[in-house]
């Protein structure tokens, strides 16, 4: 059985690109839309994992978290909405080198055209909570163009 992840995320379109994204990986991915979903498929089955907005209707990210945790030791992904634009953006193009102002252009909405290491910074929090040390990288930097979504080996 594959791994079941557990996407809580109110945004019909950032949760259907998760979840379709994971289910190309190979995973079990399901969607709750609201806190008390989120608790009631847990208490069904817990995800292997949980990604978690924190702005939620009903109650919020960190009152979830802390029901998970008090109800397992389920791994859970809190993103910030910059980082889930960016993550959404590397999932609608697998293995695609997307270059600097493509980034700029598709998740802070405009054209840069200058000097700037926030996608760097950007990128680095995304590693940080995605990557595990020692394995390869999903998030592949290509020098002198951008970055690329790589697949998990």
């Amino acid at each position: 059985m594959p791994d079941q992840i557990l996407i809580v995320e109110d945004d019909e379109r950032i949760a259907s690109m998760l979840r379709r994204g994971l289910i190309f990986e190979g995973f079990d991915a399901v969607v709750a839309p609201t806190g008390p979903a989120a608790l009631e498929q847990a208490r069904q089955r817990m995800p292997d994992l949980v990604v978690l907005d924190l702005m939620l209707p009903e109650i919020d990210g960190m009152e979830v978290c802390r029901r998970l945790r008090a109800a397992g030791d389920v791994p859970i992904l809190m993103l910030t909405a910059k980082e889930y634009d960016l993550l959404e953006l590397f999932m609608r193009h697998p293995r695609q080198v997307l270059t600097r102002d493509q980034i700029f252009d598709q998740v802070w909405g405009y054209d840069f055209g200058g000097e700037s290491n926030i996608i760097e910074v950007y990128v680095r929090y995304l590693r940080t909570k995605l990557e595990t040390e020692g394995e390869d990288r999903l998030i592949h930097t290509v020098r002198s163009v951008g970055y690329a979504l790589r697949e998990p080996t």
